[in-house]
């Protein structure tokens, strides 16, 4: 039985995408989902989507592909930056409170992988 959890599951993922450095950022993301899929200890069956047009397909912009594979649902993310102590923390707090957002800390996920 596994006692991780899903923050260390995560850690120990963004650890060793930190290893490989994969190029560009959709390569990053390909590289993240495919590393959560392969260790996964749920082991999910994934059905891929059907894919009508490879050159198509290929020439969208990450967003594009996601609006494609959700059917054409719009997709949220926010990115709350600024200096430290400048109340991120705090306003993510409220949003996730007002809008149920999900809210993934990088500085918090990356602080504990340094410390590992």
């Amino acid at each position: 039985e596994n006692d991780e959890t899903l923050k260390e599951f995560l850690i120990r993922g963004l650890s060793e995408l930190s290893k490989v450095k994969p190029g560009n950022k959709l390569e990053v993301v390909e590289y993240f989902g495919k590393w959560l899929l392969e260790n996964n200890p749920n082991k999910p069956l994934i059905d891929e989507p059907e894919i009508e047009d490879d050159e198509n397909f290929e020439s969208m912009t990450f967003k594009q592909k996601l609006q494609h594979f959700l059917s054409n649902d719009e997709i949220k993310i926010v990115f709350i930056l600024g200096g430290p102590g400048s109340g991120k923390g705090t306003q993510c707090k409220q949003i996730v409170e007002k809008y149920g957002y999900v809210q993934i800390s990088t500085g918090d996920l990356f602080r504990e992988c340094v410390n590992d």
